[in-house]
């Protein structure tokens, strides 16, 4: 058998970063259907900023060792319920990295994604059409995406996680980020199963332990499947 030595990337520029996945921890304030109680909740203590601090110096610390430039992508549950966020920025920053990512819901008000512009370099939104009000986040999005291409390097990217049943809405949101030149890709959900009706679960089921499986009826239509396929930016 052959021995495995190494894992690289076959983009030989990235060699030169040391890139990581910090989930911030499970607190959301959302409770989608997909997202199960194992990556997700509403009562989980938030890291306290001592706890950051020390990781963040010690994540610096690693890449200056390794003479490598370091991004560090903040994920959750929802990175920006955290009350800190805006304070776990700087520390990050104050470290030398300079290359931040955020994977948000959106939901929190615009003028604490404006806080945070000297500090992230690159948005992820991910629009969830079961706790998404419409108007709100869709405006949140535009607005901040407006200030992003004024800056330099940075930038805002869009999921659309398609839910079935709401093509009307998707095409709705697709028009208006298409005049605002923000850049969106559908995203097809994994649902998780309810293991006592064998059906797929439904929202506000946090405190469930769902699982990813198939149950008997198809969670989309061969008409969104269609529509998933065919509908990009």
């Amino acid at each position: 058998m052959n021995k495995l030595v190494a894992v690289e990337d076959n983009h030989a520029p990235k060699d030169n970063w040391l890139r990581i996945e910090w989930n911030l921890g499970k607190r959301c304030n959302y409770d989608c259907s997909y997202c199960g109680s194992d990556i997700h909740d509403r009562e989980s203590q938030h890291l306290s900023l001592d706890v950051i601090e020390k990781t963040v110096k010690q994540i610096a610390d690693v890449a200056r060792t390794q003479g490598k430039e370091c991004r560090i992508s903040l994920t959750g549950g929802e990175p920006f319920v955290h009350p800190k966020i805006i304070d776990i920025l700087k520390i990050i920053k104050n470290n030398g990295i300079n290359k931040i990512s955020v994977t948000t819901n959106g939901s929190v008000p615009l003028q604490k994604y404006i806080d945070s512009l000297p500090y992230i370099t690159y948005y992820i939104f991910s629009y969830h059409f079961e706790f998404a009000y419409h108007d709100k986040i869709i405006n949140t999005i535009v607005e901040l995406n407006k200030l992003v291409k004024e800056r330099k390097n940075q930038n805002l990217h869009t999921h659309l996680m398609y839910l079935p049943g709401k093509m009307a809405e998707a095409n709705e949101i697709i028009d208006i980020m298409n005049e605002n030149d923000v850049h969106w890709v559908i995203r097809r959900i994994r649902p998780r199963l309810d293991p006592e009706t064998k059906t797929w679960a439904v929202p506000g089921l946090s405190g469930l332990k769902t699982s990813h499986g198939k149950c008997k009826d198809d969670y989309y239509t061969q008409e969104e499947l269609d529509f998933m396929l065919n509908k990009k930016k």
